[in-house]
């Protein structure tokens, strides 16, 4: 039960609704505070008197809540961030960090808007910003996600009553169509680019599936070839600062427990990587003492012993593919081919999602459900032809469902 209710009008500045609510201090005098809607004047006179009524009512809950309770939104945000740092991947820090410090922090920092001034209406404002400077919905979406786990954050710590991205609907989310090699397209790629000096990820990634930062942190101390095995424990990414630098960092901390996986080592890659260790140890006798000794555990590496970035991977991996005239796909599509191929082979989807180290199984299912209706028509077809029932071959039609 509350003492009193809040009230408050809305008025037009710089042809925007604002909410001013009538506040005040802890001697009674009335301190008007004024909150931007974001809503242009014109169309929006309804929404606006819905923010108006939303906020009375936040605010009146909070003049029964404990004094002191206001936090600027903006300041509030950063820290909770840094606080976020050591929970989270690096990467991923990084991918916020740009969030934070880009377009919400130019956004929201004229406002001073305090935490609690945020409701759904001031988002899906943000939101609308967002797409009408370029920005596509999957892009929209990282931004959902960052203020939904601020929010859920601040209504734990009770900073907030209610939580304003609970009324906000979540961006649609298109789903990328990834490139596939075919199995002629791999082998065609494999002799045409042999003699590059990303040879040796391109033949890694197209058998094992690995993600990029996997691939170029796989290291010499990972391969058994007494046992043939190889196993994929490391990883090399790339932090790109505000000052457009960036720096190359390893680290033995995984996307996922199930990043941390071992496989056989398949005999053309063992013949690869010791192609690939005697062409290291040539390039180390001809550089002498300029050779980077940095990095000799590490397998794909520049003829001087510099260690490959994940940057160079990207953008030159589309250039050598045009250059041999081959179909242009991402770095990246080399994961979703040798996905693509092992449901062709009717390997188990479960098998699938262990050999690319997916942690839930339904993403596996979600990237290449639809692949598995292929494979089911190319084995029927196959059976079709070699199986035979009574001295007379079966034919397609014979086992259409």
């Amino acid at each position: 039960m509350f003492n009193k209710e809040i009230t408050g009008s809305l008025q037009v500045k710089n042809n925007i609704f604002y909410a001013v609510l009538n506040l005040y201090d802890e001697k009674g005098r009335r301190k008007p505070k004024w909150i931007s809607t974001g809503l242009p004047v014109r169309g929006n006179k309804r929404k606006a008197e819905e923010v108006l009524y939303q906020l009375r009512s936040e605010y009146t809950i909070r003049a029964a809540a404990p004094k002191g309770c206001d936090i600027e939104f903006l300041p509030y945000l950063k820290s909770w961030l840094e606080l976020k740092k050591g929970s989270i991947q690096e990467t991923t820090y990084e991918g916020y960090s740009e969030l934070v410090n880009g377009k919400i922090t130019r956004h929201f920092e004229p406002m001073k808007l305090m935490v609690q001034d945020i409701n759904e209406f001031i988002i899906e404002s943000f939101f609308q910003s967002l797409y009408k400077s370029g920005l596509s919905s999957n892009t929209v979406v990282k931004y959902y996600a960052l203020l939904m786990t601020f929010f859920k954050y601040a209504r734990k710590k009770k900073i907030i009553m209610i939580n304003p991205m609970e009324d906000v609907e979540k961006p649609i989310e298109i789903e990328y169509e990834a490139a596939f090699y075919s199995n002629q397209e791999v082998l065609d790629m494999l002799e045409a680019v042999k003699d590059d000096v990303l040879y040796t990820a391109i033949v890694l990634t197209s058998f094992y599936g690995l993600r990029r930062s996997e691939t170029i942190g796989i290291r010499w101390s990972a391969i058994n070839f007494e046992q043939k095995k190889i196993t994929i424990n490391h990883k090399v990414y790339q932090i790109h600062e505000p000052n457009q630098t960036s720096e190359v960092k390893t680290s033995n901390r995984m996307k996922t427990k199930s990043s941390r996986r071992t496989f056989p080592l398949i005999p053309f890659v063992e013949e690869t990587l010791l192609a690939a260790k005697e062409r290291q140890e040539n390039f180390r006798n001809v550089f002498k003492g300029s050779y980077n000794k940095k990095y000799l555990d590490y397998i794909c590496v520049l003829p001087d012993g510099e260690l490959i970035k994940p940057d160079y991977v990207s953008s030159h991996f589309p250039y050598l593919l045009k250059k041999c005239n081959l179909r242009v796909i991402r770095f990246h599509d080399l994961r979703h081919t040798c996905a693509s191929l092992l449901v062709a082979m009717g390997i188990p989807m479960k098998m699938i999602q262990d050999w690319l180290g997916h942690s839930v199984y339904q993403t596996t299912a979600n990237l290449y459900s639809h692949l598995a209706t292929d494979a089911k028509d190319i084995a029927a077809d196959s059976l079709a032809e070699s199986l035979t029932v009574n001295g007379v071959n079966t034919g397609k039609t014979a086992i259409q469902c």
